[in-house]
């Protein structure tokens, strides 16, 4: 790792499967992107279960039962505080005990979604909401996988995540992207609160990609936040599908296989991303590499074999 020098400033970017208490030295550096409350305690609280809970009552939506200790209820959901991408979720043994770095929680089923937001000064703007998909691997059954975005929302949905972020902003002051990912049950519409992320997460790429699409002002939610929340927004925006694979087996990949590729492909606006830039060798079970481009309906049910979009 290389040691940053002391005025060099950043924006924290993705999840950390070991949390974040390493960056407090660095809170100097950061602490304009997230107000006044110290980094530690803002990202400590976007995995709390008891302020979340409170923040979803408060907002007028769903929240899952949970324990922080004792013996897991069957067929709960066992979470880890510090990890991300659904990489410390499992489902509970039915005689396990909950660590003392995890919680429990009962399972909701329905479709996840991420809604994209960016804050300022108190203000908070909605830019789009996105479908996640996830992947089972051996011990990982909810492994993020990619997502499909950005979609068309009731507007009871949109009001309910403007809701939950100002809830959050009402008790951290913060300015910058803003992520929260919500169940909606299929049967009752009832939103469900998952997770809180005060940060730049993995769907806000396709937020970007279709902003961007057109002939207007480029749009980057690493950029200055009184900008993005004073562009105005498109009302049709194309879909994008981003989809991470992940090797089957032990393998040796290079860079030069990923160009290679995207000539031959007859995905429309496809891109890779987050390939290796040089040779690697990729363990079973580890991502790969990351796929962007446009939605299609026919090919998605043919390639993929899942259901459209809801």
């Amino acid at each position: 790792m290389k040691l940053l020098p002391v005025a060099t400033s950043f924006c924290v970017v993705g999840g950390f499967a070991d949390g974040y208490d390493w960056l407090e030295p660095l809170e100097p550096q950061i602490s304009s992107a997230y107000g006044s409350a110290a980094l530690a305690e803002v990202f400590a609280a976007s995995t709390d279960p008891i302020l979340l809970s409170a923040i979803a009552a408060e907002a007028g939506v769903e929240f899952p039962n949970f324990r922080q200790q004792g013996r897991v209820p069957h067929r709960w959901l066992l979470k880890k505080r510090t990890s991300s991408g659904g990489l410390g979720v499992s489902v509970a043994a039915d005689d396990g005990r909950i660590a003392e770095d995890s919680f429990a929680q009962q399972r909701v089923c329905g479709p996840v979604f991420g809604a994209t937001l960016v804050t300022e000064g108190g203000r908070v703007s909605l830019l789009g909401v996105c479908r996640l998909l996830k992947k089972r691997l051996t011990g990982r059954p909810f492994v993020f996988a990619g997502a499909i975005g950005p979609l068309k929302i009731a507007k009871d949905v949109s009001d309910a995540v403007i809701r939950l972020a100002d809830c959050w902003l009402r008790r951290f002051r913060m300015t910058g992207p803003l992520n929260i990912d919500f169940i909606i049950d299929p049967r009752t519409g009832r939103i469900w609160l998952l997770e809180i992320n005060p940060r730049y997460s993995a769907t806000m790429e396709l937020i970007e990609r279709a902003e961007n699409d057109g002939d207007g002002p480029m749009l980057s939610l690493l950029g200055d936040p009184a900008l993005v929340l004073g562009q105005q927004r498109s009302s049709e925006r194309p879909v994008f599908v981003k989809r991470t694979l992940f090797a089957r087996h032990d393998q040796s990949i290079s860079a030069e296989q990923f160009e290679a590729d995207v000539g031959s492909t007859k995905l429309k606006d496809f891109c890779w991303k987050d390939t290796p830039a040089q040779s690697a060798m990729i363990p079973a079970g580890a991502p790969i590499a990351t796929m962007i481009y446009r939605f299609e309906a026919d090919r998605w049910k043919r390639d993929h074999r899942v259901r459209t979009l809801p």
